[in-house]
């Protein structure tokens, strides 16, 4: 197959995932593209060979944007920016690039450093790939990317990628030193296998997740401080040592969710500091279900073990504040606005409550 065959369709103008909106380019995204690069050099330059050349004037800028538009509908390479799902806060770029011969695309991309570390590399790369494979001309896809970058190498572990080769001293560092390259691949064969698997039950893992955040939200609201220390009988837990352990779940099931499980039995701080330290981990499990990433363990493993068991210690604190004098009202929670994503305190109001 010759590689002018290899044309894709129009469906990347615009891919949405659970997090984020890629879409294709536009010249009056010159302004929001100078400051985000402009904020970041000293986090790209490391990696980035574009970055040493940076910053531009918004005129360089939408000039370079505009070639990329060009390239889009020569179908020579199809670059896309990354914005969060509210498509007004632009957090990098990705793209597919005919770079590494017939019957292949390269994945790149790039993220601003307050929005590392959520995944957002790794959902943005799964939808890329996705649309390759969409393509019937496409039978492998690979991503490239210096070995240093732990990062970086770790969004194509995670894919189901594999690690065929690295090039020794094919390329030069944004600096100019000689770099190595690792490869990482994944074949249509191989991507076939991954996606004829039975479903993963993410979605719904998340959305259980949005539904313990919402009533752990209520449980935990407004408890008077004398709350944390209330205990029922001797030898019962306190509020305190329940919300701890809620703590250590989470972190227990962000860990298995990431393939390197462990548990750890942590002493009660202060309520808000447990409070604080269970919403952190409640976002880390989310981002990572959200990304995309394998899973390592089963999604009914996570379901039936810490999460089942989440739900349980909730409902505790909720008959304890009663017990405490301090109730929360009853409420129709099917008729809650319940949203998958939405796992912090911050919660809508109730739409059905009752005494």
């Amino acid at each position: 197959m010759q590689e002018q065959e290899l044309e894709l369709t129009s469906i990347l103008e615009r891919i949405e995932t659970p997090r984020l909106v890629l879409r294709r380019w536009r010249r009056e995204d010159a302004q929001d593209l100078k400051q985000l690069v402009d904020a970041n050099l000293e986090h790209f330059r490391p990696w980035m060979p574009w970055a040493m050349n940076e910053p531009s004037s918004v005129e360089v800028v939408a000039e370079r944007l505009d070639l990329f538009a060009q390239h889009h509908r020569a179908g020579a390479d199809w670059t896309m920016a990354i914005l969060l799902k509210d498509e007004e806060t632009l957090i990098g770029g990705a793209g597919l690039h005919r770079r590494i011969g017939p019957a292949g695309l390269e994945i790149g991309y790039w993220i601003s450093e307050p929005h590392t570390r959520r995944g957002y590399a790794t959902e943005a790369a799964l939808a890329l790939t996705a649309a390759a494979f969409a393509e019937p001309g496409v039978e492998r896809v690979e991503i490239r990317c210096d070995p240093r970058n732990i990062a970086s190498a770790r969004v194509p572990e995670k894919l189901g990628y594999r690690h065929t080769e690295t090039l020794t001293a094919n390329t030069t560092t944004p600096t100019g030193e000689p770099r190595d390259t690792m490869v990482w691949t994944l074949t249509r064969a191989d991507y076939g296998e991954q996606n004829t698997a039975p479903p993963s039950g993410r979605h719904l893992l998340r959305h259980t997740l949005a539904t313990l955040a919402y009533r752990a939200s209520k449980a935990i609201r407004g408890a008077p401080p004398e709350f944390a220390s209330f205990r029922v009988a001797p030898g019962s837990r306190t509020p305190g040592e329940i919300l701890a352990h809620l703590g250590d779940l989470i972190e227990w099931a962000d860990t298995q969710a990431r393939g390197a499980e462990r548990w750890i039995n942590s002493t009660p701080r202060a309520w808000d500091g447990d409070v604080d330290r269970f919403y952190a981990a409640m976002r880390r499990l989310d981002d990572y279900l959200a990304s995309g990433g394998r899973l390592g363990t089963s999604a009914e493993r996570l379901f039936a073990g810490a999460i089942a068991d989440s739900l349980t210690h909730v409902g505790q604190l909720t008959m304890l504040r009663r017990l405490a004098g301090a109730p929360v009202r009853s409420e129709n929670y099917s008729r809650a606005k319940v949203v998958a994503g939405r796992v912090g305190p911050e919660q809508l109001p109730p739409k059905f409550e009752f005494d």
